[in-house]
């Protein structure tokens, strides 16, 4: 059996995005591996190199095809490897520091049917970060905490609880009209996470 050693008194939120895989409420940034985005030009070289192939030999499939396929049925199963095996380390340091792990959550489905974000949110692997948390963190007898996704983490002060009413995502960092607190969106969205998930667990 695994031993409980999580400590509920140790608190982090995650803001969870594209550029980096997962910022916490303590200032830490994982950056995402991008594992598909730098192998895309290979993977699409092999593709229509197969493509060719196929069309070539009358849509018959020949020795020279299959081993094109085999190609690039090895990438993308090095593509997912590398994806599961930062995020496996990334979890791990989450839930060996902290009992209580704020997350948002995202919908996932909804953003991948969007074209323009749908290979990036594949590529971040959010739904596979999220899984790895919560049954590590059970494991251990922590918490994983789901904030709703309707919660304006980013748009809300974190040092003074003031909101602002518009934030587009093109800015990145902003100065509390109330307060004058400097913030990194990411970073103040994670910090609003993790006083939400404790406010929910009821330990404030």
């Amino acid at each position: 059996d695994i031993e409980k050693t999580a400590d509920l008194s140790k608190t982090v939120g995650i803001d969870m995005g594209i550029k980096y895989r997962a910022v916490t409420s303590d200032g830490v940034l994982y950056d995402n591996p991008k594992a598909l985005a730098t192998n895309l030009r290979k993977l699409a070289r092999l593709q229509r190199s197969a493509s060719r192939m196929w069309e070539m030999n009358g849509k018959k499939p020949t020795a020279n095809w299959r081993k094109q396929q085999d190609k690039i049925v090895k990438l993308h199963a090095r593509i997912a490897d590398i994806r599961r095996e930062h995020a496996h380390k990334m979890t791990t340091e989450l839930v060996n520091e902290y009992g209580l792990i704020g997350v948002e959550d995202l919908n996932i489905k909804g953003m991948v049917k969007n074209r323009k974000l749908a290979k990036a949110v594949s590529d971040a692997g959010m739904y596979q970060v999220r899984q790895q948390l919560e049954y590590k963190a059970k494991a251990l007898g922590g918490q994983v905490i789901a904030v709703d996704r309707w919660y304006a983490s980013s748009k809300i002060c974190s040092a003074c609880g003031d909101k602002v009413d518009e934030l587009p995502l093109s800015v990145r960092s902003w100065a509390c009209p109330s307060c004058g607190a400097e913030h990194n969106r990411d970073g103040n969205a994670a910090v609003n996470i993790r006083n939400e998930a404790v406010r929910l667990a009821g330990i404030a």
